[in-house]
């Protein structure tokens, strides 16, 4: 794109927020209603993103082609920058300053005071980025991209340096025994069926609930192995150049009270029973009429399956299974590479700073995983 108001210029490395240098309002609209006739996914963005297509149009780029690049900005972004913007508009309007012609001292301090409010790195750095949506400086780079904000960043690292959620991470084999209890799947009522394959899936592949949740019969295959689920949505880990992930499950001999192979065909058998709406969604509610579950519910099963297992959910959350599954994974001496790609990580440390955690206990990723 030639244009440098669209995409200013920024520091090789340094800067990796998305950039839009439009308002963000405090109200959302369905991505439908802006682009109707499309097959997307309906999502949620600001208001503001109207400005966004005027300034496309003004630069000669037309009304199709501003429909895709509207579909860069992903739902959860939006979420996450919302909260910071609409702190940012509070800050601006005590000192009457143009929230959208802010300068770079007025905004830093905006982040010094998030800082001495107890705001985490993390926290600090999200709203460093919602403000690269709003502000453009002198010399046509974002906010994000002034070496004084890279600086300041830094400054909070040093002095307030991001800490794990979890020091040690549970014991996957407690869960394990659990679900071996949950035998055989024939007997099983909905509730327990249904609880036992999330856990297993979340185990196995090491994904998160928002994975789990895009779990879609369309995109389903079997084979003399197994299962193979696909995707044709984006999901949290994905990222341009890389392909959509697949999801092998295949079958564990070695203890069949384990194999996922056996329960998600007792699990299919017995949803093709109550599906009365004809979803196409793997995963309904086990309580009639037995609609799709959103994402949430699935976290919540997870963790329901945790405090059963007698896992401290007061300090577990559904997310700790990739923590849990991955490490379990490198105790068992699973090459690196291998849990990057099971976990959809690009990077070795993002596993080592965030998920590989001391753990009790213990060839295949999943094999690794449910080995007690």
């Amino acid at each position: 794109m030639g244009h440098s108001t669209l995409v200013p210029k920024c520091p090789k490395d340094l800067c990796r927020q998305p950039i839009l240098l439009v308002p963000v309002q405090e109200s959302i609209i369905p991505t439908n209603r802006l682009n109707s006739g499309t097959s997307s996914t309906p999502q949620t963005y600001a208001h503001g993103i109207e400005s966004i297509r005027s300034r496309l149009s003004s630069q000669q780029i037309s009304r199709r082609t501003s429909n895709v690049i509207l579909q860069s900005w992903r739902s959860g972004t939006h979420k996450q920058y919302e909260v910071h913007i609409k702190k940012w508009k509070k800050f601006c309007g005590k000192r009457k300053i143009d929230y959208l012609q802010a300068s770079l001292a007025q905004a830093l301090d905006f982040l010094a005071e998030l800082f001495e409010n107890n705001y985490s790195y993390s926290s600090i750095n999200t709203a460093r980025s919602a403000l690269s949506t709003l502000i453009l400086l002198d010399g046509n780079i974002t906010f994000g991209c002034h070496p004084y904000v890279i600086r300041f960043l830094k400054g909070v690292y040093n002095l307030r340096p991001p800490v794990a959620r979890y020091q040690k991470i549970w014991d996957v084999d407690i869960v394990l025994r659990h679900l071996r209890k949950l035998s055989p799947v024939r007997d099983l009522g909905l509730k327990k069926l249904t609880l036992k394959l999330v856990m297993l899936m979340a185990l196995i592949t090491a994904h998160r609930a928002q994975t789990l949740h895009l779990l879609d019969l369309n995109m389903l295959r079997k084979s003399s192995s197994g299962y193979t689920f696909t995707f044709d949505k984006v999901i949290k880990t994905s990222r341009p150049g890389q392909s959509l992930p697949v999801l092998e499950f295949k079958a564990y001999p070695k203890d069949r009270r384990l194999c996922i192979v056996t329960v998600l065909k007792e699990y299919l058998k017995r949803r093709s029973i109550v599906n009365i709406g004809g979803s196409k969604k793997l995963f309904l509610s086990f309580v009639a009429p037995h609609k799709p579950v959103v994402r949430s519910t699935i976290s919540r099963w997870i963790k329901e399956v945790l405090a059963q297992s007698g896992i401290d959910i007061t300090v577990y959350k559904a997310h700790s299974t990739r923590a849990a599954a991955t490490s379990k994974a490198k105790s068992a001496d699973i090459p690196v590479e291998d849990i990057l790609k099971a976990a959809g990580w690009a990077r070795a440390g993002t596993f080592a700073q965030y998920y590989n955690k001391p753990v009790v206990g213990s060839s295949s990723f999943a094999g690794a995983v449910l080995n007690l």
